[in-house]
């Protein structure tokens, strides 16, 4: 498991690159590598945040409580 949470963050990063290519030309590989792994670990909490939350409204669905959108 550990090796493909490797491989989709390397897949990721590179996404990210290609996309970004443009607006970071002017940064050096290094701060590049630091802005891309900022990135990726700030979408990577983001969606633990919404799969979580998503997770307890479902938690409260199944227990006969009202959960609002």
């Amino acid at each position: 498991m550990k090796n493909q949470n490797s491989i989709n963050r390397k897949a990721l990063k590179n996404k990210l690159d290609k996309a970004l290519n443009s607006n970071t030309k002017t940064l050096s590989a290094e701060m590049k590598d630091i802005l891309l792994e900022d990135l990726m670990t700030a979408f990577e909490s983001r969606l633990k945040v919404l799969n979580q939350s998503r997770y307890n409204a479902q938690c409260f669905v199944e227990v006969g409580m009202k959960v609002s959108q």
